[in-house]
């Protein structure tokens, strides 16, 4: 693992992460000495401090003339950038040809374990399975869905488990509003023909419709007795990293954002999703699957939920 920050707090922070992932760590306060780290070791963890357009310009522009942002050397599923304002506020990230994940810095020492086992998956190159980010006694549900009709009583039953496993009630709601957005985008969004073009691009999102047996989309829920996440899994593989970007960077509080009443569905959608979670995930293999995941602290006032360590990260898989 490399990290590239002048800040000494990120540097004793990101050691012990490193441990705990049981990962090597170098730490590195110029971008050229980060950069030809990454020469050497292509496949490294690099953790970039992006607090401001110049820090992140600085990086990218040694990545550019050193590797080349097209470059085989270059992988942005392991490229972490980290800063203290919400990631809608980041707009030098949000059409970056680098971004892989964003690490807000409101982040602990609880949060360490779990950033660990972030680092260790994509250093392993393998960030499907949400189970995989919790402790092998953490439980766990899964359902297969083969009907649009079933989303309802998936994202009720969520609802109702929420509230028993002892999270705020009005984050449960939220909770549940994202459970539902993951699946409609999973029914509705994910669908692609063999050339890429969406099967279900005009269908109003009320349209019952039925999973073929090689489509079954897959509910998953996880939790331990300090966080929950839930999965979303869909067997097309037509996620876009780029346009994933758009949606999820959008501050939504914006004054100058207006529902869309003209497209299918439109909403406040995945920028939503974010900005009331703990952490999303998305991992996706071109044409074949992607799995979306959103992880959530248990919080027991909406003070606390609201405050969470709050990350994106992205991991496509090569082709």
């Amino acid at each position: 693992m490399a990290l590239l920050s002048q800040q000494q707090s990120d540097r004793a922070y990101f050691e012990e992460v490193a441990t705990r992932a049981g990962l090597d760590f170098q730490h590195f306060n110029t971008p050229v000495q980060c950069v030809d780290d990454l020469a050497r070791d292509p496949a490294a963890i690099v953790i970039a401090d992006a607090s401001s357009a110049q820090l992140y310009s600085a990086f990218e522009n040694c990545v550019s003339d050193k590797l080349g942002l097209y470059s085989a050397l270059v992988n942005p599923n392991n490229y972490f950038f980290v800063g203290s304002q919400p990631l809608h506020q980041l707009t030098y990230l949000h059409n970056s040809q680098i971004f892989g994940s964003y690490l807000q810095r409101n982040y602990n020492a609880d949060d360490q374990d779990f950033m660990g086992a972030l680092f260790q998956r994509f250093s392993a190159e393998s960030a499907f399975a949400v189970e995989k980010y919790f402790s092998p006694l953490a439980k766990q549900q899964v359902t297969k869905i083969k009907k649009s009709s079933e989303k309802a009583n998936i994202v009720e039953a969520l609802k109702e488990y929420l509230i028993r496993w002892g999270m705020n009630s009005r984050a449960t709601g939220l909770i549940a509003n994202a459970a539902d957005e993951l699946l409609m985008n999973a029914i509705y969004a994910a669908p692609a023909d063999a050339l890429g073009k969406p099967l279900h691009g005009n269908t109003p999102r009320n349209t019952p419709l039925d999973m073929d047996s090689e489509h079954e989309i897959e509910f998953k829920l996880v939790h331990d007795e300090n966080r929950i996440a839930f999965s979303v899994t869909d067997l097309y593989g037509s996620l876009d990293r780029s346009k994933l970007m758009q949606f999820i960077a959008k501050s939504y509080r914006a004054e100058d954002y207006k529902v869309k009443t003209n497209v299918p569905g439109a909403g406040l959608g995945m920028g939503e999703v974010f900005a009331h979670s703990g952490g999303m995930l998305y991992s996706w293999e071109p044409g074949v699957r992607t799995e979306a995941m959103v992880f959530y602290r248990k919080s027991h006032s909406f003070k606390e939920f609201r405050e969470q360590f709050r990350f994106l990260s992205t991991f496509a898989v090569s082709m």
